[in-house]
């Protein structure tokens, strides 16, 4: 009967071992993205509010980038230059003060990542913003962020 018993617990036991490993691999994406490559979003200012918008990467930003060698535009350019997405669901975090990220939810799934700086100035030309302000540098849409989640 001992053996019988076991058998039996170390069944349950490979059972359990399995079943939360395979739960660790299905984390939602909120648990992934609170810190992950896209930041630190632990103490995110969370907004609920639903919407659309249309995100758009700063033009001078793109002009500038693409009078820089061919590995500077790609790291200046990653992601996609302009987006549709609707969210009910805003994440924002200020990293060193200057840089903004935001994520993008619609029904607790990533929608959509935006960087942005705050710009003094206009990059391409050299002249001085008449009022500075954050600009959006970089757009992640949802199949390049869950890549970045994966290591893809």
């Amino acid at each position: 009967m001992t053996k019988v018993s076991n058998l039996l617990a170390m069944i349950s036991f490979l059972f359990l071992v399995l079943l939360s490993s395979a739960a660790g691999s299905q984390m939602s994406e909120k648990t992934q993205l609170r810190d992950s490559f896209f930041g630190d979003f632990t103490k995110a200012k969370v907004e609920m509010k639903m919407g659309k918008s249309t995100l758009q990467v700063w033009k001078p930003h793109i002009k500038y980038s693409n009078t820089l060698p061919p590995l500077m535009k790609e790291i200046m350019l990653h992601g996609v230059e302009k987006l549709q997405v609707e969210y009910d669901e805003i994440w924002k975090i200020w990293e060193s003060g200057l840089d903004r990220t935001t994520l993008y939810w619609k029904d607790n799934k990533v929608q959509a990542c935006t960087l942005e700086n705050f710009y003094l100035g206009n990059p391409a030309t050299g002249k001085k913003l008449s009022t500075p302000s954050y600009k959006v540098d970089n757009i992640y849409d949802r199949k390049s962020i869950l890549s970045k989640l994966s290591g893809k």
